[in-house]
């Protein structure tokens, strides 16, 4: 028998098990980047917006006394555009200094210290941010190597995820291709055991699949078993005369034959067997001798009847058949078992051809004390028939079925 190991099916489980459980995790994983990446955006924004005020602070500062108009204006209005982010008071004397500046310059608006002009917002205030505000980011400060590395941790999760992804369905379609070699060589397995178990002419069960079949009656037969089976063996008259005259091709054709037209009238419990050359064995599980009667007239006249046509010769082939019931004349088993029988039913058979073949023979039971019956059985089955030891039934088969060319008187 062929047999395949598949060490594959043990990664198959742990590789699904790792993806099932790696999954959760790489999806936690990722929500977490993004969050860390939000709140370093966060923190980016409001270093640039205290920059921005820290440097519009120091140029506030250096402005001259003598200031021209369009520089404060300009001052004025980028300070309204990044105005909120720092608080008032973050820069002392800014306003102070604005105010100063303003009006030594003679600008309109600035009499009063500490006022902004109409329509600046003072340095502090927290009006809405205008739109589309770009906010620079300084170059090699820290706000732009977390979020890199923040970056790299989740393209590292993510080709985690993916690879333990892709390995767990390498694993699993390793595993598929291994469980279908695995059928495969299974149903490869169970066609060679058939073929082994097959006679290859007939395409009948063989007397290895007999012996099996037997071998396992006997483990699972129960103590007190009641039924009875049946053992019938049938061999074709005059078929060494086929042999000789036709050639062995036509002789394995009607072979073929009358194993085709066994097999289609014996019942689908029977076994049919093809015991050796041209002798058949049909086992019957569970059939009451009363009811052989019936299926010897069958099997003998389904082979006959009707003349078997090859290359051209018609050829009309019959029977000669032997049958005994296991148990035998209420003979425990283990007295005289299936083989005991089988072999009972070859005498039976024998004892058909002496009477004139086409004929069957069925052992009934015995008429006699069993020790002196059995004795004569063993010693010569016609003589215990003559002296009435043995009860026998016989079963004539088709009328006029012999051809005489073939199968001489």
């Amino acid at each position: 028998m062929l047999k395949y190991q598949a060490p594959l099916r043990r990664l198959a489980m742990p590789g699904i098990v790792a993806a099932l459980f790696l999954a959760p995790p790489v999806a936690l994983a990722n929500e977490q980047s993004a969050l860390a990446e939000l709140k370093s955006i966060r923190a980016l924004a409001d270093h640039a917006d205290a920059e921005a005020a820290r440097r519009i602070g120091m140029v506030r500062m250096s402005l001259p006394a003598d200031a021209s108009p369009l520089l404060l204006r300009e001052l004025a209005d980028t300070e309204a555009r990044v105005s909120g982010c720092v608080a008032p008071g973050a820069l002392p004397g800014a306003a102070a200094l604005a105010a100063g500046a303003a009006a030594a310059a003679g600008v309109p608006g600035t009499a009063n210290a500490g006022k902004p002009a109409l329509g600046v917002p003072a340095l502090g205030s927290t009006p809405a941010r205008a739109p589309g505000l770009d906010r620079a980011k300084p170059a090699g400060s820290r706000a732009e190597v977390i979020p890199r590395a923040q970056r790299l941790r989740l393209l590292a999760t993510t080709l985690a995820a993916v690879a333990a992804a892709a390995a767990a369905a390498a694993v699993f379609m390793m595993y598929r291709r291994a469980q279908d070699k695995s059928e495969k060589l299974a149903q490869l397995n169970r066609e060679l055991n058939d073929q082994a178990r097959r006679d290859p002419l007939t395409r009948l069960k063989n007397r290895r699949a007999f012996l099996d079949k037997m071998a396992d009656r006997s483990e699972s037969m129960p103590v007190n078993r009641t039924a009875t089976d049946c053992i019938t063996l049938m061999n074709i008259d005059h078929f060494r005369l086929v042999n000789d005259r036709l050639g062995h091709d036509v002789g394995d054709a009607v072979l073929a034959e009358v194993g085709r037209r066994l097999n289609k009238v014996v019942r689908d419990t029977d076994m049919l067997v093809r015991w050796g050359g041209e002798e058949f064995l049909v086992f019957s599980p569970n059939a009451h001798p009363n009811q052989m009667r019936v299926m010897l007239e069958r099997v003998m006249g389904a082979v006959g009847s009707t003349p078997i046509q090859v290359d051209g010769h018609t050829i009309t082939v019959t029977i000669s058949a032997g049958l005994a019931c296991v148990p035998f004349a209420g003979i425990p088993e283990d007295d005289f078992d299936w083989q005991k029988v089988v072999s009972l039913a070859d005498k039976a058979l024998h004892h058909a051809k002496q009477q004139g073949r086409n004929r069957a023979v069925a052992v009934a039971g015995l008429s006699a004390d069993e020790t002196q019956a059995m004795a004569a059985l063993e010693a010569d089955f016609g003589q215990a028939v003559e002296q009435g030891m043995v009860e026998v039934m016989l079963v004539p088969g088709p009328a006029g079925a012999q051809v005489k060319q073939l199968h001489p008187a």
